[in-house]
């Protein structure tokens, strides 16, 4: 009897159709401010170039975006799909590229001034800024919901409910929000960010839920402790 050998390999995942699916999950109700949607430009403009945010502007039929108006919502997901295949080729995979869209869009906000206050009012407490996370939400857009939950002093999740931004997305947010840090050096409020800060990282165990209209909740962790 001849032997067979199969192979099993993962199919490789579809980041158009995905992005497909959620932008058909918006309505003309969900909107976005400007303020966020600029955020999501200017860190496409930091990891896929100058060229690529150009043309993600163009898309909208705007000169600019006002920061305190509202725009529809697929604006968010028609950024990712003329920016994927650029950060595909510079951070490697879809997961990672969703991740530093998340990260660099929190990191550019603590940097602000409204995000230096947070900071200074958090008091050096990583779990106060993502108890901030729900408030934040509200005011960037006017569809889904977050909770935080804290299971236990170190233990907690967020839970994303009708959220059209991939998880990957949030969980650099998550992970930013568990990283910073107030340091006192001429009152500017920094980062600890990368390699430099897994030392001293935060123990916060935190896993993160997201729930697409129709589908049910699903729990995935959040790798942002030693």
């Amino acid at each position: 009897m001849q032997s067979v050998e199969f192979s099993w390999t993962q199919a490789p995942f579809d980041w158009q159709h995905d992005c497909g699916t959620r932008m058909s999950q918006c309505t003309p109700q969900d909107t976005a401010r400007g303020m966020f949607l600029n955020g999501m430009l200017k860190s496409i403009r930091t990891l896929a170039g100058e060229a690529v945010a150009k043309r993600c502007l163009e898309a909208t039929g705007h000169e600019r975006l006002v920061d305190v108006f509202n725009y529809p919502a697929t604006l968010q997901l028609q950024f990712l799909s003329i920016a994927m295949p650029e950060l595909l080729a510079r951070c490697g995979s879809y997961d990672t590229a969703m991740r530093q869209l998340g990260r660099h869009a929190v990191m550019d906000f603590l940097g602000s001034t409204a995000g230096k206050m947070l900071l200074t009012l958090a008091r050096k407490d990583p779990k106060r800024l993502v108890d901030s996370l729900p408030s934040a939400h509200k005011v960037s857009v006017n569809f889904g919901t977050q909770v935080v939950e804290w299971l236990g002093p170190k233990q907690g999740r967020v839970i994303l409910k009708r959220e059209f931004l991939p998880h990957a997305y949030h969980a650099g947010v998550v992970e930013v929000l568990l990283e910073a840090r107030r340091r006192d050096q001429g009152g500017r409020a920094e980062l600890a960010d990368g390699a430099a800060g897994q030392r001293d990282r935060p123990h916060l165990g935190l896993r993160l839920a997201e729930a697409l209209p129709g589908e049910s909740c699903e729990t995935r962790p959040v790798e942002c402790t030693p």
